[in-house]
């Protein structure tokens, strides 16, 4: 099995831990899901083709009202993803409500200023993206996310 990349990584135990404590959402992701165990609420893109199958995201919907997808954005390729899978959120289920989670593309435990600036340039861009909010996740505290 191949290691995890550091998105992969800081991705999966984001929603590790913060997915099991919050079964009312929904979570996506683009970012292909190691061989761990997922948890039920989460669906990750297909690791062979890198997207997420249609009756898939249909089905998690379809069980939650509020879905959030949970990336890094940093690459142009990602957002441009993202952009497209907005669009068919928007087509195909209009009523659900749709964030955009970014989190930070390492773990490292003490974030420079000039770090988080770069974040905060990619936090902007994305409220172009037409999700309903984004919200910037640095710590994965579940109870901060339903607050949120």
């Amino acid at each position: 099995m191949a290691a995890l990349s550091a998105i992969q990584r800081v991705v999966e135990e984001y929603l590790i831990s913060v997915a099991p404590s919050t079964p009312e959402y929904g979570f996506l992701t683009l970012v292909p899901w190691s061989s761990q165990e997922k948890p039920a609420n989460v669906l990750a893109s297909c690791a062979d083709c890198g997207e997420l199958r249609l009756e898939s995201i249909a089905q998690i919907v379809e069980q939650h009202e509020v879905v959030l997808i949970v990336s890094v954005y940093r690459k142009k390729k990602e957002k441009r993803r993202v952009v497209c899978l907005l669009d068919h959120l928007g087509v195909a289920h209009p009523d659900v409500v749709v964030f955009l989670v970014q989190l930070p593309d390492r773990l490292d435990p003490e974030l420079t200023k000039a770090y988080l600036n770069k974040l905060m340039v990619r936090h902007d861009e994305l409220y172009s993206f037409r999700a309903d909010g984004v919200l910037m996740e640095l710590a994965g505290d579940p109870g901060v996310l339903q607050h949120r």
